[in-house]
């Protein structure tokens, strides 16, 4: 099981992680076109560019030669018009890691029920009938002259008894 469980919790993680980081992408470049459209529509007026450059994501503006904020920082640019805007990608927590936990809870949950329905069913279909045969055998070996057993458990050891 752990063959097969493991591999599959780190798969689900880097899946998970990788989803996240597009959506964060995603979303900055959201973020960064709605403000290249607003900084397009202000113009090359400093007070309004530097407002823009405050808000959350966008790390710098630029109109024409005025800029806001830092230009050569961030990860995401984006133009609209005659505006530049920078935006950076918001990794500030790892945020996948509560889905990764409740993934790690829900596999070893599933494993231990997995392992508890196989114990319970090898015990019912072998182990059991083995040693009922095996008392049989001994009471035989001990000099009783009737067999009883029981036809139960798997096909082989039904016709073995």
């Amino acid at each position: 099981m752990t063959l097969a469980f493991v591999p599959l919790y780190f798969a689900v993680a880097s899946l998970t992680r990788v989803s996240l980081h597009a959506a964060q992408v995603d979303a900055a470049h959201a973020v960064a076109r709605a403000a290249a459209v607003h900084a397009s529509d202000v113009g090359a007026d400093r007070a309004a560019l530097d407002r823009i450059a405050s808000s959350d994501g966008v790390v710098s503006v630029c109109v024409n030669d005025v800029c806001a904020g830092d230009p050569k920082a961030g990860e995401i640019e984006e133009r609209a018009g005659a505006a530049i805007v920078r935006a950076r990608i918001d990794d500030r927590a790892d945020r996948a890691a509560p889905l990764t936990r409740l993934v790690a809870v829900y596999m070893t949950a599933f494993a231990l029920a997995l392992a508890f329905i196989v114990y319970v069913a090898l015990t019912r279909l072998i182990v059991k009938p083995v040693e009922a045969l095996a008392r049989a055998t001994d009471r035989v070996a001990s000099g009783a002259r009737k067999l009883e057993t029981s036809a139960s458990g798997a096909r082989e050891l039904s016709e073995l008894s």
